[in-house]
């Protein structure tokens, strides 16, 4: 109990480095008063304080982050990097208020990938919708997005394979990204891409997404985590280091 209201009352250091070091342990402990104080820090005016607030945020899962995540996007300058990380931080608490959103921000060019990758974390029948539309996209990038957070929420056969199977068909609206998407669903069903099905029930294998929170750099087109002593590790989409 002391501690919490220790780091807390750190929150109005001058010193930015101390109120991180705070933030970040308080993203870490399962407080009701460290969720209210984390809130307050949206307010900070130092960039970096930012997105580690936002980044605790995520962390804590806590439905009453929601709408002050939302309106402090909504408030906030499109460009800056702490914005993608309050996007990353909806997809991570998964609740179905910040659908409507995210899916507005979809619209945004320069939010357009986090909140497509944050909708992948939801995965309800709105959210689901919301992908298959980037799935048409042109975009490489966001093909790959919509791919990873569609992976697991389409099974072989329901309504929305049935749509991915549509999309694939249509020559105009095929892409890269929809084959692959079909390619898996097909192999995770054990039919293989020429139409056979194997005679092993064995299901083929899968790489699974870990279960680290990922971030996007819309600026180097990089994809990172950030580890336990809070620095940005370089991964794939799925999380997995590079190195």
């Amino acid at each position: 109990m002391a501690e919490v209201e220790e780091l807390i009352q750190s929150l109005e250091d001058e010193n930015p480095e101390i109120r991180i070091r705070s933030i970040r342990r308080l993203g870490r402990l399962n407080d009701e008063r460290a969720v209210l104080a984390l809130i307050g820090m949206l307010s900070d005016p130092d960039e970096e304080v930012l997105k580690y607030t936002c980044r605790a945020l995520g962390k804590t899962r806590d439905e009453r982050v929601v709408l002050p995540l939302i309106k402090f996007i909504e408030t906030s300058e499109s460009n800056e990097e702490y914005i993608d990380i309050a996007i990353s931080a909806l997809g991570r608490i998964g609740d179905e208020r910040a659908i409507e959103p995210l899916i507005g921000m979809l619209k945004d060019s320069e939010r357009r990938l986090c909140s497509a990758e944050a909708l992948g974390g939801i995965r309800t029948e709105k959210s689901i919708e919301a992908l298959i539309e980037v799935l048409q996209s042109e975009s490489a990038e966001e093909g790959k997005i919509a791919v990873n957070g569609l992976y697991g929420s389409i099974k072989h056969g329901d309504e929305y394979y049935q749509k991915v199977l549509e999309i694939c068909s249509d020559v105009e609206r095929c892409t890269t990204a929809s084959r692959y998407l079909l390619d898996l669903i097909n192999r995770n069903a054990g039919i293989h891409p020429d139409g056979s099905v194997a005679f092993s029930e064995t299901p083929p294998t899968i790489i699974e997404p870990t279960e680290r929170e990922v971030f996007y750099d819309p600026e180097s087109h990089d994809y990172f985590y950030i580890d336990e002593d809070g620095n940005e590790v370089d991964c794939d989409l799925m999380g997995r280091d590079l190195n």
